[in-house]
This record gives C-alpha cells, structure tokens and sequence, in this order.
C-alpha cells in the first residue's frame, strides 16, 4: 500500500513471522549501511509472543539510486534472553554508535506490554557493546553476562517509563534521554529531551 521497494520480511524463512517492522535505525560504518529493526511476532489471537520477538540487522551498500540496493538480512542482533537480561522483555529503539573509544556500542530501551496499562512500559535505556555486525552479536564479558556500559532510568517515571535514547560521543551533552509524560486530563502525552552528559 506504501509502495515500498524492499519487503524485509520476504529476505529470509525466518522473517516471516515478523508481524511488523518496529522503531527502525541507521547505521553508516565502512562503505556499509546497516538497518537494525525490531521484528514483532504476534499469534493467530492477536497477542505479543516475547519469546519470538527479536531486533534483526539487514545490511546494504548504498551505491547508485537508492530504489537499485540490494538489501542482505545479517541474523539476530538480540532476542528475548538479552532483554530480559537487561531488564524487560523485548528491546526496541535500538540505536547503533561509536563509544568515546571507537568502540561498537548499541543503545537500546528494555520494555514490557502492561495490559493492565494497556501500553509498552519502557525501562529506562541501556548502553552496551557490539561484538559483531557480521554476524550480529552483542558483547558477553568473562562472566557470561552482556557487557553494560551504561543504564539509563527517570525514578518518577514508574508506569509508563522513559522513551528512547540516542548518543553521539563527540556532542557534550552525551547520551540525550527522552522523556514522555502522559496525561488523562486533557489526553496528551509531552515529550522532552535531555541531556545526561554520560559519555560511555
């Protein structure tokens, strides 16, 4: 109905399932440009399946028109055991960065569905490392656990938690935090940026 040029979910068997597309991201490193995307699953009722939901990497060279690129699905950058290691169930926004370091990191936002709430909670964001592009992997340190180089939460934020967060190592105001406030009274939700000046 958009008109697209790439169906993603057509690259791979196992891409099928991906429901939907969620919180897309670009990602420019040596002469390839790489989508990182959350594939969200759901079953025959309509439900979340957690444990099928992952972020999957695709990658491309982006020469000539951008309609003529040849789009490669890489793998699975992080399913539901690394949310639910990093504190929720599925992960979304995620953003891949350079570290002050030049290394590898990916910021991402754990989250849950509440349906009591019926909303995603988010649970602050999270910086960590990137191992591989290709394959995908996020880093695991000596004792098994991803290496987490920085966490990111709003204490008065507690049912519907933060949004995203983003991070560019040479900007002073370091990791920029997203902030989204809901109201009942008249309906809205208010968003806001802000700086951290954490810089992982």
């Amino acid at each position: 109905g958009w008109g697209v040029d790439v169906d993603l979910s057509a690259l791979d068997p196992e891409l099928r399932q991906c429901s939907f597309w969620n919180e897309p991201a670009l990602h420019f490193d040596d002469g390839t440009l790489y989508l990182e995307t959350e594939c969200s699953v759901y079953d025959a009722s309509g439900a979340h399946v957690d444990e099928k939901t992952f972020t999957a990497l695709f990658a491309t060279e982006p020469v000539g028109d951008v309609r003529s690129w040849e789009w490669r699905y890489l793998g699975v950058l992080a399913g539901h055991a690394e949310a639910a290691a990093l504190g929720g169930e599925n992960l979304t926004q995620t953003d891949l960065v350079r570290g002050r370091d030049s290394a590898l990191l990916a910021v991402v936002t754990p989250n849950h569905w509440d349906s009591d709430l019926d909303a995603d909670v988010h649970h602050g964001c999270r910086v960590v490392e990137v191992a591989s592009l290709d394959p995908p992997a996020l880093r695991v340190g000596g004792s098994g656990q991803l290496v987490v180089r920085a966490t990111l939460t709003a204490s008065d934020l507690v049912d519907y938690g933060t949004a995203g967060c983003t991070y560019e190592p040479s900007s002073a105001t370091g990791v920029l935090l997203v902030r989204r406030e809901f109201s009942s009274a008249p309906p809205e939700m208010v968003w806001s940026i802000h700086r951290t000046v954490l810089r992982p």
